[in-house]
């Protein structure tokens, strides 16, 4: 009996390792019929919901960021070997890239190149991306920021904002005049919406008890 329950767990784990074929359902969210990539993920999550496959094809039609990056995780640590591993680590770099959070998403980019350096994207959109972040450039679709602070005296902006760049947030220090007083005004971090923004604000509160606001960047 005990050689029988070795021989299914072998079994179990290999067709684990087998990775389902899911370039269609991808095809199909490239194209925007999220419905018709969903109603494959259905079928998938029926047939075999604990394959990486299927668990990674959720993640990505999966809508709420933060439950994104979870799934990605629970994936990426379970199945180190996954064919799409470098993919995965990717779409992590890319979430904390899209809150502002530079010095984060640097990590995972340094361990996508020690990890897959044959792989496409870090010879192409990774390194591009991350160029951008190191030249301090906004791409256009950067819409809002958080403004966590307004001081007076400047050294009280540099500390704050030094504070929280040393956590890994982007910020930086703009100037406006009001009422014939010049505030040095701390933002923290780049978001394309203002979703994406108000998670970080949360954060922001829970972290460091800062209540700031999500202001939209003049261009």
């Amino acid at each position: 009996m005990k050689y029988i329950i070795l021989f299914l767990l072998i079994i179990k784990v290999s067709a684990y390792s087998q990775s389902i074929d899911i370039a269609n359902a991808l095809k199909e969210i490239e194209k925007g019929n999220i419905v018709k990539a969903e109603s494959m993920l259905i079928k998938l999550k029926q047939n075999s919901p604990d394959n990486p496959s299927t668990l990674f094809l959720d993640a990505i039609l999966t809508k709420n960021g933060e439950d994104a990056l979870n799934k990605y995780f629970f994936l990426y640590n379970k199945f180190p070997d996954y064919e799409h591993s470098d993919e995965i680590l990717y779409r992590i770099y890319l979430y904390y890239y899209s809150l502002g959070l530079y010095k984060t998403a640097e990590n995972y980019l340094t361990e996508l190149k020690k990890k897959f350096p044959a792989s496409n994207l870090v010879k192409t959109k990774v390194q591009e991306n991350f160029d951008e972040i190191s030249k301090g450039e906004i791409i256009d679709t950067i819409k809002y920021t958080i403004q966590v602070g307004a001081f007076l005296i400047l050294d009280n902006a540099k500390k704050l904002s030094s504070m929280l760049s040393g956590k890994g947030y982007f910020t930086e220090i703009t100037n406006k005049e009001i009422g014939g007083s010049l505030l040095n005004i701390v933002n923290c971090g780049k978001f394309l919406s203002e979703e994406e923004a108000n998670e970080v604000l949360k954060e922001l509160e829970q972290k460091f008890n800062i209540r700031g606001r999500i202001v939209k960047i003049e261009n």
